[in-house]
């Protein structure tokens, strides 16, 4: 899952779609950059700190029957992960 503050490379869904059989991917590096800076810093393993830079495959079968009614109670490492990109 990516949000406009994201910038990934256009050719991520050839790449993932030519290596069906894969479980994942990590980016063994990016750029962060802060918004207000006139700069971009490249880090190693950005994947520990950026959602972003992690694609996992997930299937059908993989997901839950159905959503917990808080997913917030029910999950609180999940608000830890998104909580900045919450409304």
């Amino acid at each position: 899952m990516v949000d406009s503050d994201d910038l990934i490379s256009n050719r991520i869904a050839e790449y993932v779609n030519y290596h069906p059989n894969e479980n994942g991917f990590l980016s063994s590096y990016g750029y962060a950059y802060n918004d207000g800076f006139d700069y971009v810093k490249k880090l190693a393993a950005l994947h520990r700190i950026c959602g972003s830079c992690s694609i996992v495959n997930y299937s059908v079968e993989d997901l839950p029957d159905r959503m917990p009614e808080n997913l917030w109670d029910d999950s609180p490492m999940i608000y830890g992960f998104v909580g900045s990109h919450i409304e």
